[in-house]
């Protein structure tokens, strides 16, 4: 079809360990394995890495950061509104090509956060 670019929704965590009592281990090994593979294409990736999904409004800032060893996906809480924005974003942002993004909501706009993703997020790792 010519698709050059692609966007993928995973999730905060996907760059970690999926522990065995997780309630979705299924789907986030199946996500994370879909996740390498994109990183192996010849397409214009970027992999996005929200929270915890709320129904929050959105507030048009984030927290691009991983989270710590051990916290849970519910300490890194993420609008599915600022969700959209981050991928409407990174569309317009080519220094987000070939990063993954791991965010929540912040106090950093969404704009500047996905301009300043830093270098050590290119891959998931």
């Amino acid at each position: 079809a010519g698709v050059k670019r692609y966007i993928m929704v995973s999730f905060i965590t996907a760059y970690g360990e999926v522990p065995d009592d997780h309630p979705l281990r299924a789907y986030a090994i199946a996500k994370i394995a879909a996740d390498r593979y994109l990183q192996t294409t010849d397409l214009d990736w970027t992999i996005l890495g929200p929270g915890l999904l709320t129904l929050e409004e959105p507030t048009g800032a984030i927290t691009v950061a991983r989270l710590a060893p051990g916290a849970t996906t519910g300490s890194g809480r993420t609008s599915r509104g600022n969700v959209a924005r981050v991928i409407a974003a990174v569309l317009a942002e080519p220094a987000s090509v070939g990063r993954v993004i791991p965010f929540y909501d912040g106090d950093t706009p969404i704009a500047q956060a996905v301009a300043d993703v830093p270098q050590e997020y290119a891959d998931l790792s």
